[in-house]
């Protein structure tokens, strides 16, 4: 088993090293392929209000996510891999946030970035929630705790209606009930909340989430515009 110390030295390595090998793929001259994605990075990238248009998404090379962090002004985030199932969001000020079918495991440049996620192998994400489940793992929150343990259950609740770029969406919602039943007994923290997903009942991707990290986190909105608007452009057609 891997001890804590080792962990940790992984993790920094592995945020630097990342981090290094996304801009570096970016600012590759070498690739006309990787300019032309460098290209639509900086279109997310340089939004002053902090928002783009139906077309600008739809001449996006890259899928587009637009990402609010607490009382935070929207961001426009890029994606820069697709590795396991792994989907690794990339933006301006480069904070990064990896997603493992839709549910955060790891981010960067956040105040209490989430560092390690156990067993994503049992995502319930991974595969239709038709019925309440169950999933237990360990998750280490830099600046709060290391190995702790995290309990959540899933359901899916029903039917409802999304409102994404002025477009209504048929959509099915699943709500993840989280707890962490051994935090800090010094601080009075909210131990318990409900992260939510809104799918597509069209193809069944993601287009929304709600998400908190951790009893010290604020809470994450991700809308996923580049979904959004091929299935715009699909009814279209």
């Amino acid at each position: 088993m891997i001890s804590l110390l080792n962990r940790m030295m992984l993790i920094s390595n592995f945020r630097r090293i990342f981090f290094a090998l996304v801009m570096g793929l970016l600012v590759s001259s070498c690739s006309s392929t990787n300019q032309a994605y460098y290209e639509t990075l900086k279109l997310a990238f340089t939004q002053s209000d902090n928002t783009v248009s139906l077309e600008q998404i739809r001449q996006s090379r890259a899928d587009l996510l637009g990402v609010k962090h607490g009382d935070r002004g929207q961001v426009i985030m890029a994606l820069a891999f697709i590795e396991d199932n792994a989907y690794k969001w990339v933006s301006a000020d480069h904070a990064i946030l990896i997603m493992h079918h839709g549910l955060i495991t790891h981010t960067h440049g956040f105040e209490n970035d989430s560092l390690y996620h156990q067993g994503q192998g049992a995502n319930p994400l991974a595969s239709d929630v038709n019925s309440p489940v169950k999933w237990t793992y360990t998750t280490d929150i830099e600046n709060y705790g290391y190995g702790l343990p995290v309990e959540t259950q899933w359901q899916r609740i029903g039917d409802t209606t999304l409102n994404i770029l002025d477009h209504d969406f048929d959509v099915y919602l699943v709500e993840e009930s989280v707890a962490y039943p051994q935090v800090t007994p010094y601080i009075e923290i909210n131990r318990r909340w409900t992260n939510r997903f809104w799918f597509s009942k069209e193809n069944g991707e993601l287009l929304k989430s709600e998400q908190q990290l951790s009893p010290v986190g604020d809470p994450l909105k991700m809308v996923y515009l580049s979904r959004a608007q091929r299935l715009i452009d699909e009814v279209a057609q």
